[in-house]
């Protein structure tokens, strides 16, 4: 079971704005300075190369649980209670955007961003903040901690599989990412691009 949900968002648009800097400015050196006569090509690994970080949490939620540790012979039989803080990411794979690109008649160009599904990665839980609560004696031994600690990791992941708006979150954020990292450098192009996203349903 647990308690006290305590939703934090995590600032990483203002990274992405700097990753995104360093790493457009590395692709395309001149883009920040006077353009000259020649022609840019831009195609759809372009930017492919742009947003490919890997996997990246867009999303970070704590809070604070308490899981119940059982006999394996008994599994009525209550050992004793765990209260622990724990933190889940969620995010999406960077490295599996992909994208089209269609240039129209009207000499418009419109790429469209594939977007992956957010997931959750694996719950961290702050072992040394571990606080526990015997009803059997006899369990407090030498192997309690580890013992515990995987008790409160499997507590912090099906908790935070209940919380269907933490993945909601993260793939608002990541789409705000996306946009952050290629919509200054198609406006620097001209009118004629366009970004669309899309989200893998």
């Amino acid at each position: 079971m647990t308690k006290n949900l305590k939703p934090v968002l995590k600032i990483v648009v203002p990274v992405a704005l700097v990753l995104i800097l360093a790493v457009v400015l590395f692709v395309y050196p001149g883009i920040l300075t006077e353009k000259d006569d020649s022609p840019e090509v831009v195609t759809a690994s372009t930017l492919e190369k742009i947003v490919q970080t890997s996997d990246l949490s867009t999303f970070t939620f704590v809070y604070n649980g308490i899981a119940e540790v059982h006999d394996s012979s008994n599994a009525d039989k209550v050992l004793y209670y765990v209260a622990y803080e724990a933190s889940v990411d969620a995010g999406i794979d960077f490295s599996k955007v992909s994208f089209t690109d269609v240039k129209n008649e009207g000499g418009t160009h419109v790429f469209t961003a594939h977007i992956p599904k957010t997931y959750l990665m694996e719950p961290q839980v702050a072992a040394e903040n571990m606080e526990f609560i015997f009803r059997d004696k006899s369990a407090n031994t030498a192997a309690v901690t580890a013992q515990a600690l995987t008790a409160c990791e499997k507590d912090a992941k099906e908790e935070s599989e209940k919380q269907t708006a933490i993945l909601d979150l993260a793939q608002e954020n990541a789409e705000l990412i996306i946009r952050a990292l290629l919509e200054p450098f198609l406006e620097q192009l001209g009118p004629e691009y366009e970004l669309v996203l899309e989200t893998e349903s």
